[in-house]
């Protein structure tokens, strides 16, 4: 598994504010990413796993830039989680939703690039990054709603 991922699943909770149980249905616009953890490790890591540690400054830019772009756009996306109706337990795996996946520009800026060949892929990569993040990550949650409906609460993990 790349640094990243190893990071993000070693740093990241889950928290289910917003979403909220009707019935057997949760929805909302809910979830959150807690992440906490030293970025610059995070940079040094992807820097080395990319054999770059020369690169150590521009790989802890992109680092930055994909971790605050999760804790800006990502929640969860409740549609595969049911509650009980009598109350408990929430079960099912929700999916990441990632909003807005337009981190190019914060990484361009990091990155010493001023030519517009070297500035114009930043915006696809970046969004290919966190399409990838989005499509391969898999919460445990470990929510419960009340009896009759209401907020869902608990947390998560990202695995």
């Amino acid at each position: 598994m790349s640094p990243l991922c190893n990071w993000l699943i070693a740093n990241t909770v889950v928290i289910s504010t917003g979403l909220v149980a009707a019935g057997a249905v949760v929805n909302g616009p809910g979830g959150a990413l807690t992440i906490t953890g030293d970025v610059n490790a995070l940079g040094l890591a992807m820097a080395t796993g990319a054999g770059d540690p020369s690169g150590t400054p521009q790989w802890t830019a992109i680092a930055t830039a994909v971790v605050e772009g999760l804790r800006a756009q990502a929640a969860i996306n409740p549609t595969a989680l049911v509650a009980n109706p009598a109350g408990g337990a929430v079960t099912g795996v929700p999916a990441l939703a990632i909003a807005n996946k337009s981190i190019g520009p914060s990484i361009r800026a990091a990155i010493p690039a001023t030519d517009a060949p070297s500035i114009a892929p930043w915006s696809t990569i970046g969004a290919i990054i966190l399409t990838h993040i989005e499509s391969v990550t898999i919460i445990t949650a470990a929510f419960t709603s009340p009896s009759g409906g209401g907020p869902v609460v608990g947390v998560g993990a990202l695995t």
